[in-house]
């Protein structure tokens, strides 16, 4: 990863991005006495929101010192945390935007890490025809 170019960036970006949506739970833990459905268990929000900051924390130190390591430690937590939101879709009484959110985490998780891990772009030399 001697240099990063759009794609790498754009990657780079959505996952901090991602990692740092991490740190603010949607809903409460367990729920709340009001009556509202209950939210993830505490487990897996404490897991989210560390994974976040580390997921944000790794990618930015990976563009700054261009270490392909770094990304592949952080995409392994990117990867366990859009699975932590897939029960989402078969857990009764979960509200429909927490679905439809839990949907545009895990696609943009994969967005992110197929642009992270894209192979980088080769110039054809001078005077190659196509």
């Amino acid at each position: 990863m001697n240099q990063i170019d759009g794609r790498h960036r754009a990657g780079l970006v959505l996952g901090i991005l991602l990692g740092l949506s991490n740190t603010t739970p949607v809903s409460p833990p367990g729920g709340d006495d009001a009556g509202s459905p209950a939210g993830p268990p505490i487990e897996v929000a404490v897991f989210g929101i560390v994974a976040g900051v580390l997921i944000a924390g790794l990618l930015a130190l990976a563009w700054r010192r261009r270490s392909r390591a770094l990304v592949r430690v952080a995409a392994v937590l990117m990867v366990l945390t859009a699975l932590s939101a897939v029960p989402a879709f078969f857990v009764s009484g979960v509200p429909s935007w927490v679905v439809a959110g839990a949907g545009v985490y895990v696609l943009t998780t994969v967005v992110a890490l197929v642009l992270m891990f894209a192979p980088e772009r080769r110039s054809a030399p001078v005077g190659a025809t196509a």
